[in-house]
């Protein structure tokens, strides 16, 4: 009986790990963007101010969702493995270098695709299901 049972509890939160209960986030480009695909470190390296440019060689604009989201909260979560809070304290210090500026902020998901699909340099984050009118998912989180 107590195998029974320590098998079920083992099953059990191996199902509840596999789940964490994130939201599916998918990163896009504009279609005129020669990339494919990314990784999460390539993406994670244009957010954080390493980079500026595409794997071609093409200026990088990221766009964040709306500073005070549960959204972007999501975002950098599963892109970086850290917490909001420290992302910001990042960018306050990398600020304070001068060395790169943060992605700049839009609303939502609609503002997201609207200011990729008309901008060729414009990389950004959408919610899995979002429509993507003019726009193309490089990367799926």
């Amino acid at each position: 009986m107590m195998t029974k049972l320590f098998k079920f509890i083992v099953f059990t939160a191996s199902l509840l790990t596999a789940y964490s209960g994130q939201a599916e986030i998918w990163v896009v480009v504009h279609p005129s963007n020669p990339t494919k695909s990314m990784s999460k470190s390539e993406v994670s390296a244009l957010y954080l101010g390493r980079y500026q440019a595409f794997k071609d060689g093409s200026f990088a604009l990221p766009f964040d969702q709306n500073a005070d989201g549960e959204f972007r909260k999501e975002f950098y979560q599963q892109l970086t493995g850290k917490s909001v809070s420290f992302i910001n304290a990042y960018w306050a210090r990398i600020l304070f270098t001068g060395r790169a500026t943060p992605p700049r902020q839009v609303e939502d998901n609609d503002a997201v695709i609207d200011v990729v699909k008309k901008n060729p340099s414009a990389i950004g984050y959408v919610a899995a299901g979002t429509k993507l009118d003019g726009v193309k998912v490089v990367l799926r989180l």
